[in-house]
């Protein structure tokens, strides 16, 4: 059977994540052909720890030598525009670490580049493949009544700002790192937004807490919070009729039900003691598209409209 070709842009922790996955699950039907980094100490170890074929300086001689079946972007969100502005003109699918560029002004820039049909991309959520909002989702299928979802966010700007972030990173700090908590309003809530209300909006690179109500035409009702450079959990709350579930961590997954108030504690799935959570399942999702399969992923329409949601609770 021909494998799979995978080839990595970015060879740092994330890429790292991936490619661990890949060796130790899937090796039998794929390959690691070709990996590009500017870290020369960096794509040495990574070739040498996943067999990588051949490490390359130039993205586009690596996608003429090699050829790959599956392009996975792992590079800081300064310089994911240039690259996929070179993938968009091959055939390939690609699976871009969030967030697909800097800011939603960038990112329907990006959106504007799939003219090539031929080219897929989308957009590595992985935390919706974490087994404990994979549990959450079916547990929430036994109970069709409206939802209060609870999303607290916490991020530190002036952390990222010690750590050496670029200010043009900084200060679109929300599309960096709150993507990955304000997904779930819409992995959670059904239905369309309809109304927004900010009910305390703060400057984000100062202290204090941003809170936005956001109504969905379902009738669902997402509650999103956000800490600024002060301690606390990412954690995400749903509420129903029947249940109530709480993510805390989001790794982890606790619920009670109308019928007792004990709380009920699911175990995390193997895999997501293995790797990093949610990596697997990802992984498994683009083997299966390019096997010709129906995905769960989502594409650059869905990140363009996460990355506007974005702008319209922090900007707007």
């Amino acid at each position: 059977m021909k494998k799979i070709k995978f080839a990595f842009v970015g060879t740092g922790y994330m890429a790292n994540q991936y490619a661990k996955v890949i060796k130790k699950e899937f090796n039998s039907q794929s390959e690691i052909v070709g990996a590009i980094n500017k870290s020369s100490e960096s794509i040495k170890l990574f070739v040498k720890n996943y067999n990588v074929h051949k490490s390359f300086v130039n993205l586009t001689e690596m996608m003429n030598s090699t050829k790959p079946d599956i392009v996975v972007v792992c590079v800081n969100e300064l310089s994911t525009f240039k690259v996929l502005e070179t993938l968009s003109k091959y055939s390939c699918i690609s699976l871009i670490e969030k967030p697909v560029g800097i800011n939603f002004e960038e990112s329907k820039k990006i959106l504007k580049l799939k003219k090539n049909k031929k080219f897929l991309p989308y957009v590595a959520l992985n935390r919706r493949f974490y087994s404990s909002v994979l549990s959450a989702k079916k547990i929430l299928m036994q109970d069709k009544s409206p939802r209060i979802i609870n999303i607290f966010d916490q991020e530190n700007s002036v952390a990222a700002k010690k750590s050496g972030q670029p200010n043009k990173v900084v200060k679109n700090w929300m599309y960096a790192n709150s993507i990955h908590m304000i997904d779930f309003a819409y992995n959670f809530a059904r239905g369309k937004i309809k109304k927004m209300i900010k009910t305390n909006k703060v400057q984000f690179l100062k202290e204090g807490i941003f809170s936005t109500v956001l109504y969905f035409d379902s009738g669902d009702i997402v509650k999103y919070n956000s800490i600024w450079n002060r301690p606390a959990p990412w954690t995400v709350q749903v509420s129903t009729k029947k249940y109530f579930i709480e993510l805390k961590p989001i790794e982890e997954i606790s619920f009670l039900t109308n019928e007792s108030r004990k709380w009920n504690t699911l175990k995390k799935s193997i895999l997501d003691k293995k790797y990093k959570p949610g990596i697997y399942l990802l992984l498994q999702e683009v083997l299966n598209l390019k096997k010709g399969k129906k995905t769960n992923l989502q594409n650059l329409k869905y990140s363009n409209k996460l990355m506007k949601l974005i702008r319209k609770i922090y900007f707007d």
